[in-house]
């Protein structure tokens, strides 16, 4: 007969090994500069609920994913925190040729007035040693194949 303690341990097994999986299609690590970077992705569940409360987005040049808006000054700091880059930061919908802003490390260099006015105080407070907080980014396959799905011309 089968104990409890065995069955027990047998979720467990199965429990890791689940959440291994679910960890391994949100995260992706590169390596900078001899130092792990780990970058977490939205999933394409989470990339539907975006699109559909019409979340402003915004497309990162450098490393070819779309952020929020409001991640702004956080994705700009943690970025360099490794490899300084200069960024170009683009208005996702509608396109635009002419950047939002463009970083020279993890300093604005040329901005719209209007987004200075929205990221300047956060991106300084981080600048000074403040906390990053969590954010995750949007791999623009994934973005491109649930607005296929859900039929969206953004």
């Amino acid at each position: 007969m089968v104990t409890l303690k065995i069955i027990l341990h047998i979720l467990k097994i199965f429990k890791k090994k689940i959440a291994s999986y679910f960890l391994q299609k949100q995260l992706k690590s590169c390596f900078l500069n001899g130092e792990i970077y780990i970058i977490k992705y939205y999933s394409k569940r989470e990339i539907k609920k975006l699109l559909e409360s019409d979340e402003r987005l915004v497309y990162v040049d450098d490393n070819e994913v779309v952020i929020r808006y409001q991640d702004i000054p956080d994705f700009i700091v943690d970025y360099n925190k490794f490899n300084l880059r200069n960024l170009k930061i683009f208005e996702y919908d509608p396109p635009s040729m002419e950047p939002l802003l463009t970083t020279y490390n993890e300093y604005l260099n040329k901005c719209d007035p209007n987004v200075r006015k929205d990221i300047i105080e956060r991106l300084t407070y981080l600048q000074l040693g403040g906390k990053i907080k969590k954010y995750k980014v949007i791999d623009e396959k994934d973005l491109e194949i649930v607005k296929e799905e859900l039929e969206i011309k953004i």
